[in-house]
């Protein structure tokens, strides 16, 4: 395979699969490296005290420390390799201003993919036992628009709510292949 895009982004709600199939996808292709640019985890440690001690909710965290945190990892991302991101905060393309928008545009890399693993509303109450179907349809409506709002060159939704991890797979595995994207 030649390679032609660098960076495939996955989103989606949690309980979507997300890390689940980014981390099966990168078993697949050894030339690949797999990044997490959640919440849970921080490049610079300053960051990573300061949300155990604040939380990531502040208006500092979100507006200055979270882009910071950000660009210091689009900057581990491999040049040679493909990069899988899973998952980035969808609240900077969420009902965000466009200054939000134009912040985090700076912080995150060059997306040349984006891959949305779309699920019901019952597989997610299923796959992380949540009661609040009014949540669970919230945050199915806003990582839908955040896979709208992003910008890239590629797309492509996967519906992961009766496919298991190899199923998933195989099928972002083989639109790869079909398309002039992975090589």
């Amino acid at each position: 395979m030649s390679q032609t895009i660098k960076t495939i982004l996955f989103l989606g709600t949690d309980g979507a699969g997300k890390t689940s199939i980014t981390t099966e996808l990168k078993t697949r292709l050894p030339k690949s490296t797999w990044h997490y640019f959640g919440l849970k985890e921080h490049a610079i440690p300053f960051i990573e005290s300061y949300t155990q001690k604040n939380g990531t909710s502040t208006l500092f965290y979100k507006y200055i420390l979270c882009p910071i945190d950000l660009y210091a990892r689009q900057k581990k991302l491999s040049k040679t390799s493909l990069n899988i991101i899973d998952r980035f905060p969808g609240w900077a393309f969420y009902n965000a201003s466009s200054l939000v928008s134009l912040i985090y545009f700076f912080a995150l890399p060059k997306i040349d993919a984006v891959i949305y693993l779309n699920v019901s509303p019952e597989t997610i109450a299923k796959r992380k036992n949540i009661t609040d179907q009014k949540h669970v349809q919230k945050e199915l409506k806003k990582w839908s628009t955040v896979f709208k709002k992003i910008k890239a060159k590629h797309k492509f939704s996967l519906d992961t709510s009766n496919k298991t991890v190899e199923n998933s797979t195989d099928t972002i595995e083989a639109w790869l292949n079909s398309t002039t994207l992975y090589k």
